[in-house]
């Protein structure tokens, strides 16, 4: 386990991040940093998913500080991993070193975002399986204890919302967490953002045509290896790389019979999370 010595930690504060975006994958968080990087009193690590809290937290600080070089008075400094949310060792690594942050959760109609996550494994070549098969499959698959296939294979899981938020707020206070539901963040960008700019503390009255609507990433690399060498390159040539290296998927609609039972399934979980909300949720009703 790495030990990060509190000296160390207080030395290198001004370049670590005092926000997070922690999920949901497949929820918009692309969409959602791209926004919030236009504001000039927000930057965003240069890698958008670092994976330091899930997977590379044994490469230690000063790896994850390079993605934060770029940070100088911004009031708001953070990046966006969706996996942090559903990954229980990550929430606890992540209050362990910065117990201050604040958390943004972009959710999304689960019964959408199990099939957007299905065919994000499918175009990576990850998912052998049909839809309706991996669904009846899941807690097979992800009890193996293989972790790589429980971060791929659960479909549904993911989508339990409630139980990933109450584990976040064993360790963050609610007020650190921020909730925003995609399907009004589509509808109405500015809003969202408004509400965002006055959870982070950063100017309030900025506003920009390109929060309206900001481009998400439900794309398809054409090839993996030219993506990874973009990754190695500035931020303005890895974007290009990014245009050129991907093309919009086009994938067959959900067949109606697995939806009504989805629709059916995750029910209960959405009544629950709505009544911890405080507030329903119709936009996840059908």
């Amino acid at each position: 386990m790495l030990d990060l010595k509190e000296d160390v930690i207080e030395r290198s504060s001004w370049r670590l991040p005092n926000f997070f975006v922690i999920g949901a994958m497949r929820s918009g968080t692309t969409a959602l940093a791209r926004g919030l990087e236009i504001h000039p009193e927000v930057l965003l690590s240069s890698r958008k998913e670092t994976h330091f809290f899930d997977r590379n937290y044994e490469r230690g600080l000063d790896w994850y500080l390079r993605f934060f070089e770029e940070a100088r008075d911004h009031k708001a400094v953070g990046e966006a991993t969706p996996s942090y949310m559903y990954d229980r060792n990550a929430m606890a690594l992540m209050a362990k070193m910065l117990p201050d942050a604040r958390l943004l959760a972009i959710l999304r109609n689960p019964v959408d975002r199990a099939y957007s996550h299905f065919w994000h494994e499918k175009n990576l070549a990850r998912e052998p399986l049909g839809f309706a098969e991996a669904i009846d499959r899941e807690s097979e698959r992800i009890n193996r204890g293989n972790p790589a296939e429980r971060s791929r294979f659960a479909y549904l899981g993911r989508g339990h919302y409630l139980e990933q938020l109450e584990y976040v707020c064993r360790f963050y206070a609610r007020e650190q967490l921020h909730i925003i539901i995609f399907e009004r963040f589509r509808a109405d960008p500015h809003a969202t953002f408004c509400r965002i700019w006055e959870f982070l503390e950063v100017d309030t009255d900025f506003d920009d045509p390109r929060l309206a609507m900001p481009r998400g990433t439900n794309r398809v690399r054409r090839s993996r290896t030219l993506h990874r060498l973009g990754t190695r390159l500035p931020k303005p040539l890895r974007e290009r790389i990014q245009r050129i290296n991907t093309t919009r998927p086009v994938y067959p609609p959900m067949p109606e019979g697995v939806r009504a039972e989805l629709v059916d399934a995750f029910r209960p979980h959405n009544k629950a999370f709505e009544q911890w909300m405080g507030e329903p949720i119709p936009e996840w009703d059908e």
